[in-house]
Order: structure tokens, then sequence, then C-alpha cells
């Protein structure tokens, strides 16, 4: 079964401003016409301000371009961080307004509900074997 419509990553220039490409990814999509766009945003630390910031800026363009954009944010955290996990969702949230939050490797030390203090959000589930 194929993929209708999908479209791979385009390749930019190492070191490109990640706010440049959203913009270029977004405004291909919409002159497109295509209904789901996914930016990934990973590696970034939420101890490292400058990164933070560009999260803020990357949010900013893409409000320009679709009003009401980016539609869904979703932070993906180790639930084995405990403590850590919840300072990361909180300055996340702050720079970006998570809506979404995936918790991985949980396991029975319930650590990764630490986060739950903090992001107001539905609770859906899937366990994996």
């Amino acid at each position: 079964m194929g993929r209708t419509g999908w479209s791979p990553c385009r390749e930019t220039k190492n070191g490109a401003d990640p706010a440049s490409v959203a913009f270029d990814t977004l405004s291909s999509a919409k002159a497109n016409n295509a209904d789901v766009v996914i930016i990934d945003t990973a590696g970034r630390l939420h101890n490292k301000l400058n990164l933070m910031n560009e999260l803020t800026k990357i949010k900013k363009v893409m409000e320009r371009i679709i009003p009401g954009a980016p539609h869904e944010i979703l932070l993906v955290l180790d639930g084995s961080t405990g403590q850590n996990a919840f300072e990361q969702a909180k300055q996340f949230t702050a720079a970006t307004e998570v809506n979404e939050l995936a918790i991985t490797k949980l396991d029975g030390t319930a650590k990764g509900g630490v986060v739950s203090r903090y992001i107001r959000f539905t609770l859906r589930y899937r366990l994996s074997r």
C-alpha cells in the first residue's frame, strides 16, 4: 500500500537556519495543497537558550505562512529521566505551547509520571510488546 501524497524531505544545506527550513517547507506545502506537514526539531536541549529561542522563532515563522500553525506540537520525552523530564516539559511548553506528549521508555518506576504535573493533556496510550 502506497502513501498517497507522500513527499520526502527536501535536502537543505548543512547549517541552514531552522526557521528558514520551516518557512520553505510550509510555503511548498501550502503551494501544493498538502494536508499534513511534519517538522522535526529533535535534538534540542531545554537548557540551551539559543536552541529554545529557535523553537519560538520557528513557531512564529509558521504562523505567518499558515494562521494558527503549528496545529499540533508533540513533545517526546524519555520517561526514565524523572525530574529532568519535568523540567524539559516545563521549558518546551513555555517556548512552543506543547499540546501533545509522548513519554517513551516507561517502566514500573513511574518516573515519567512527574511530567503530568505540568502539562495538561488528554491521556491516550499505546502499549507495545
